[in-house]
């Protein structure tokens, strides 16, 4: 003041009552006083007033604007979401920068306290407008990233902390390369485990997750047409002349959704494979007269083949005849090993492709043949015949 006071009295701060006990004397012309908000008190500008008393007993009430604002109301954020710079921004993978971006409902102070999967973010901007950025390392754990924000008003009112989007984006941390659960390799030939030239050779798999599309694969050594989605494809080859001869190879590159690259597969899982045969069999005749030319046929695969004839090599009969090649049928076991003189005795035959056909025999001795019964490709039955002699 410009002359000595002696006290102060009715002291107001944003029209409260302030206990003159707050009240402190510096010198006869320096006091102050001191009031605690509340949270009744009323938000904005506040104002302040006393009455002076000098050492003459002269009063005079004073009030006073001030710049001080008072805020009581915690900020929060009105837009928060969260993205992957991946290709597919709710997936990320090692190596990737995650960003939270949110909005608050006032100015807060800079910066904000950012985590991202539980370590701290870089954070940028100002004022409402704010964005914390994370590189994921092979540290981070599988599976939805958390994050969290903190965050102050320019007055200091702390927010509610925020670990949600507003906008219900997610990104998840995959660092796991895909797998193929199941692969297979056929061909649309009659026996599916052979193919020709012009025969398709197919290719089926699954993974364990959807993968990208397409997969890249290969079928002897030549691109093959893929097609499927998801986490099912397949893909198709035709053979052509050009091609080995032999068992076909084939690769399966593919990558999942978020970038991780499987390791390439180039066998299956059933145990399935498909052998390329593009050399037709010849046979030369064993004898033959007007009408009638009888031949041996050569060694080949399974399969059904035609039959042409020539005889000069060059020009073939076009007779649409064909002959099936069956593989050698192989006896592994033989129960029971004997049985009466009588016969009658049951025998189960075990052991490997064996054909259900009508002149399916069991031969005992070099003369005795009598039916026998086709169980399966790996067991037929039949019953001993009588012997003369034990």
């Amino acid at each position: 003041s410009a002359e000595d006071l002696y006290s102060l009295a009715s002291l107001a701060i944003n029209s409260q009552s302030v206990d003159v006990a707050q009240v402190t004397k510096a010198s006869a012309t320096e006091w102050s006083f001191t009031y605690t908000m509340t949270s009744s008190d009323t938000e904005g500008d506040l104002d302040f007033g006393f009455t002076a008393n000098d050492l003459t007993g002269n009063s005079s009430a004073l009030t006073y604007s001030s710049s001080l604002t008072f805020d009581r109301t915690a900020p929060t954020l009105s837009a928060v979401s969260i993205s992957s710079n991946n290709a597919v921004n709710t997936l990320a993978k090692v190596g990737d920068a995650i960003t939270v971006t949110f909005t608050s409902s006032e100015e807060v102070q800079d910066p904000p306290t950012v985590t991202i999967g539980g370590t701290s973010a870089t954070v940028s901007g100002s004022g409402t407008s704010w964005s914390a950025t994370r590189t994921l390392t092979s540290s981070d754990a599988n599976g939805v990233i958390a994050f969290a924000v903190d965050f102050l008003d320019l007055a200091s009112n702390a927010g509610t902390q925020v670990t949600s989007s507003t906008d219900g984006s997610t990104v998840t941390l995959d660092q796991t390369p895909p797998t193929l659960t199941a692969v297979a390799i056929s061909s649309n030939n009659s026996a599916s485990n052979l193919a020709k030239v012009n025969d398709n050779v197919t290719i089926s798999f699954t993974a364990d997750e959807n993968i990208q599309d397409p997969p890249v694969v290969s079928i002897g050594g030549a691109s093959a047409t893929v097609s499927g989605s998801d986490a099912t494809w397949t893909a198709t080859r035709a053979m052509v002349s050009g091609d080995t001869e032999g068992e076909i190879s084939y690769t399966i590159d593919f990558t999942d959704l978020v970038g991780n690259v499987g390791t390439q597969v180039s066998s299956p899982t059933d145990g399935s494979a498909v052998t390329f045969d593009k050399t037709a069999p010849t046979l030369s005749a064993v004898s033959f007269n007007a009408t009638t030319l009888v031949c041996k046929s050569p060694m080949h695969a399974a399969s059904l083949v035609a039959v042409e004839f020539t005889t000069n090599d060059v020009d073939f009969t076009r007779f649409g005849m064909r002959f099936t090649y069956y593989p050698a049928m192989s006896v592994a076991a033989l129960e029971p090993t004997s049985g009466l003189v009588s016969g009658g005795t049951t025998l189960t035959i075990s052991g490997s492709n064996f054909m259900d056909s009508d002149g399916l025999r069991c031969r005992f001795g070099m003369t005795s043949a009598v039916p026998a019964q086709w169980i399966s490709s790996s067991q037929i039955r039949c019953a001993a015949p009588a012997s003369s002699s034990p």
